[in-house]
């Protein structure tokens, strides 16, 4: 497991998949994890801080306060079929809980809170590419928005 920092958020020209590049942050190595568009679009607004999300965030961490625990950490996993699942891990006194969450939920909720990402391949045998296997359209009035954010596919994608 390495940690890792979201590096770059792009729409494949051909392809039109929204892919989110995770950077290995000691070996630098890159990870492209493909995202449906909604999900991608929820971490482009993050990273750009016009996120609609921050007070429910706020609420969702001092709720979390509130009960004596506190996010610790996200873990983005790979499978050997080159499927994502993620994990928020949540510390109440001594213990330790990984909660199953959306990939870009959670990818735009670390970045909201500054939270480390650990990217997980112990089971994938070397692959460097993630799937999410949902896919939701993107509202309509957000399809220009996330165009002019993420703008189109670099040739030069990792």
């Amino acid at each position: 497991m390495e940690l890792v920092q979201v590096n770059r958020l792009y729409l494949e020209k051909e392809s039109k998949e929204c892919v989110v590049v995770l950077q290995g942050c000691r070996s630098g190595a890159q990870t492209r994890l493909i995202l449906p568009e909604k999900e991608a679009a929820v971490i482009a607004l993050e990273a750009h801080g016009v996120n609609d999300r921050c007070s429910l965030y706020h609420v969702l961490t001092t709720c979390v306060a509130h009960l004596g625990g506190a996010f610790c950490n996200v873990t983005i996993k790979l499978n050997a079929r080159s499927e994502a699942a993620s994990y928020l891990t949540l510390l109440q006194g001594e213990d330790h809980k990984a909660l199953s969450v959306n990939v870009g939920e959670v990818i735009a909720l670390a970045l909201h809170g500054g939270l480390p990402i650990y990217l997980d391949t112990s089971d994938c045998e070397g692959r460097s590419e993630g799937r999410t296997t949902e896919k939701s359209p993107v509202p309509h009035a957000f399809e220009s928005l996330l165009s002019d954010l993420v703008g189109t596919d670099r040739d030069d994608a990792a």
